[in-house]
């Protein structure tokens, strides 16, 4: 079972987004967001965002920077990290890492994603099983749902 496959197929449903702290962070560039928008767009479903979340440290309390992928139809409290040791004290830090995305590893992000959704809806438990299918409803009236060839990897892992 290889669930981090890489086609190299470019795909019109493909359109990744940079999240909104990443727009954020640029709004006094908008070369520069227009540079990483168009960079990401032929990468991802278009309902997948690469954003930089942040997190707060305990001893010391410091907060720290992580470069994420998450997707609307799933909803942002799921979301996968790209690199878990390379967490950064400045977000600044992490706008060339997003400009060296590339197809393979916004797939390893969504397949990642894909595989953590499965494990936290589908654990035996039918009344996850039915809200997660109610949260895809919901999405899809909402006009959020994968694009085909997510959709097709999503339902493999799903199935799997």
């Amino acid at each position: 079972m290889q669930l981090y496959s890489y086609t190299g197929n470019r795909n019109v449903n493909f359109q990744a987004l940079p999240g909104g702290k990443i727009k954020a962070m640029l709004i006094n560039n908008p070369e520069k967001l227009q540079a990483i928008t168009e960079h990401l767009a032929p990468l991802g479903d278009k309902n997948t965002v690469v954003d930089i979340f942040t997190a707060t440290t305990q001893f010391p309390r410091k907060t720290i920077y992580s470069l994420r992928l998450y997707n609307k139809v799933f909803g942002s409290s799921h979301h996968v990290p790209f690199d878990k040791k390379n967490v950064e004290y400045l977000s600044s830090k992490l706008i060339p890492k997003v400009e060296q995305l590339n197809e393979k590893d916004i797939y390893w992000g969504e397949n990642a994603l894909f595989c953590a959704i499965k494990k936290f809806y589908a654990g035996g438990n039918l009344r996850y099983t039915e809200f997660f299918s109610n949260i895809l409803k919901q999405n899809k009236e909402k006009g959020l749902e994968l694009g085909a060839e997510a959709k097709k990897r999503f339902d493999k892992i799903w199935r799997d």
